[in-house]
């Protein structure tokens, strides 16, 4: 379940393979990519009740058309974070829409991002991330998941597409392509990172075992790299990774060439015996 949430995130899946399945990821990857903008703001607990608003009109900017009934699911799944309650533990909200406008022919992929793990004293901080692509679909449509990182452990997974529609192999090439870069958008300590890892490699083994695994050191790799560069995702990267993994074909091995047999030597009594026709049909013309 929880990979629901990378999948609608970073990567754009056309929305009949959601009801079809496939068995290959080739088709399944479009990766993000063009504008891609991130506004951060911090919400005082006291206002929190008010955040609501500010999430839907994001929301709203970002994908026009979305329809009331996915729109009610967002404000529903969002509704228990709308307290200073919620906000007593320490913890990582992820709300991630992945979806196509009709309007603007983009495919947009929204992450919007709540801790309150690294802000001040009685704040949230709120993180949105948005990146489009030119993917092309027949309809609008926005899919919602939400997941919570609590002491490292990824909880409270749901998603308004459910995980028996998207298929094993889709999401084991496409986890283990761009985990790395993704999880150094929202770790928020070096303590937290291996039991996340674990988790992963023990949910894509209940899939497939042929995939490479992403280990500790790819991901903090990644973890640095992002930091590095200013906490930018570069998306770049996460497209080559998917590629090389998801859409590379194996170059075919050149079929043996059948090695030509060596001359014979023409024998004396052939050659005489080619002389003689060629003289014969010499004499008749």
């Amino acid at each position: 379940m929880y990979f629901l949430g990378v999948l609608h995130s970073l990567v754009q899946l056309p929305k009949d393979l959601y009801n079809t399945g496939i068995s290959d990821c080739h088709r399944a990857v479009n990766v993000p990519f063009g504008d891609s903008s991130n506004g951060k703001l911090v919400v005082r607990m006291e206002k929190i009740d008010r955040l609501q608003e500010t999430l839907i009109r994001r929301v709203k900017g970002a994908f026009p058309e979305i329809t009331e009934t996915e729109l009610d699911y967002f404000k529903t799944s969002t509704d228990e974070m709308m307290t200073a309650k919620y906000w007593d533990q320490k913890i990582t909200r992820k709300v991630c829409i992945n979806g196509y406008s009709v309007r603007s022919s983009q495919s947009i992929n929204f992450i919007l991002t709540l801790s309150n793990i690294n802000s001040p004293p009685n704040t949230v901080s709120v993180l949105f991330t948005v990146c489009k692509s030119d993917y092309i679909f027949i309809n609008s449509f926005a899919a919602i998941t939400l997941f919570s990182i609590v002491d490292g452990k990824v909880e409270n997974v749901v998603s308004s597409i459910p995980a028996s529609k998207i298929t094993q192999m889709m999401v084991a090439c496409v986890a283990s392509s761009i985990a790395p870069e993704y999880f150094g958008t929202h770790i928020a300590t070096e303590s937290s990172l291996s039991p996340i890892v674990d988790y992963i490699e023990g949910y894509l083994n209940k899939y497939v075992t042929v995939l490479k695994y992403i280990n500790e050191n790819e991901a903090q790799a990644s973890i640095n790299d992002f930091r590095n560069n200013n906490n930018v995702v570069d998306f770049a990267s996460i497209s080559d990774r998917i590629r090389k993994v998801c859409l590379t074909t194996p170059t075919p091995s050149p079929e043996p060439t059948a090695t030509p047999a060596p001359e014979q030597p023409v024998s004396n009594k052939k050659l005489e015996k080619k002389h003689r026709r060629s003289h014969r049909h010499a004499m008749r013309g």
